[in-house]
């Protein structure tokens, strides 16, 4: 056996301690990207932009959308001022026929005297209020236009500028034989062609008052 010389034992004893002490050492995870070398970005230029085109596409749908909202909501207002203007023409006729259900309820003494005979009746026939149909306009009554016996009668009056002429025709019979006929009619937009609003009501073998029909001819007129 040979002997190892005695000077190179401790460099032999370094060599294989480092070399022991590398296999020992454990792996570590190198970054892609060390701090000191930050990734490479792609040129701005270089990369292919597509929301230009979609952008353009959402500006389009929107004033497509705004535009349709418009329309909607002008035709919206112009029908709902149209039916609010209309209403009152309803709303009058509605308050008469109420004050004609009212007289009819009543005993009238037909002889004037307080003596009878006694029947139900409607109210006299209502001067039109005003004389002329308004045209695209409204009128202002004064307490005269209502100051008669048949407006009386029916405890009707406005006080307030109306856009319909209001009258009633009573046909001067009574018990189930009696009838009455309320119209408004107006002329909003001022053409010359007339609205007519119509509501017919006659006696009821109850003693009260029975509505036949409402009509209504050209609305909007």
């Amino acid at each position: 056996m040979s002997s190892i010389d005695p000077t190179l034992e401790p460099t032999l004893v370094e060599h294989l301690s480092q070399a022991r002490g590398v296999a020992r050492d454990e792996p570590r995870e190198v970054s892609a990207h060390a701090p000191h070398e930050p990734a490479l970005e792609e040129p701005a230029c270089a990369r292919p932009r597509h929301d230009g085109g979609f952008a353009h596409l959402v500006v389009l749908a929107a004033a497509s959308v705004l535009g349709t909202l418009g329309v909607l909501v002008v035709a919206g207002v112009g029908q709902y001022s149209s039916h609010s203007k209309t209403a009152e023409a309803t709303r009058f006729l509605g308050a008469i026929e109420i004050g004609e259900k009212y007289a009819f309820q009543q005993d009238t003494d037909l002889g004037g005297a307080g003596q009878g005979p006694y029947a139900h009746k409607f109210c006299p026939s209502a001067a039109a209020v005003p004389a002329k149909i308004p045209a695209a306009s409204r009128y202002q009554p004064t307490t005269a236009d209502w100051d008669t016996d048949a407006w009386r009668c029916l405890k009707f009056s406005i006080a307030g500028p109306i856009r319909y002429q209001l009258g009633v025709v009573d046909n001067g019979k009574t018990s189930t034989d009696a009838g009455y006929v309320a119209t408004a009619r107006g002329d909003l937009d001022g053409d010359g062609v007339t609205s007519k609003f119509e509501l017919e009501g006659r006696g009821g073998a109850s003693g009260d008052a029975e509505r036949v029909r409402f009509t209504v001819r050209d609305e909007d007129e």
